[in-house]
C-alpha cells in the first residue's frame, strides 16, 4: 500500500481526516491531518424467519350472471 499523500510504499497505513476526506497515509504525513481511531461496531444478528403457512382452502368466488340485467 502506498501513502496517499506522498507515495512512499508502507506497510501499516494511519488513517488521518482532512477536509472530512479519510486518507491512508505514512507515519511522516499523519502530521498533517487529525487521526481516527476506528469504532469497531458489532452488526445485530439477524433471526431467521419462518414463512407464513399459505391457507391453501381459498374461498372460491361464485358469480351469477343475470339474463336482461340492463332491462331491469
Amino acid at each position: 500500500m502506498n501513502c496517499e499523500i506522498c507515495g512512499r510504499k508502507i506497510t501499516n497505513p494511519i488513517k488521518i481526516e482532512i477536509d472530512n476526506s479519510i486518507l491512508n497515509v505514512c507515519r511522516d504525513c499523519s502530521r498533517f491531518g487529525t487521526i481516527v481511531i476506528e469504532k469497531k461496531v458489532k452488526k445485530p444478528i439477524l433471526k431467521s424467519r419462518s414463512k407464513p403457512v399459505i391457507n391453501s382452502s381459498k374461498k372460491e368466488i361464485e358469480e351469477e350472471i343475470i339474463e336482461n340485467f340492463g332491462e331491469i
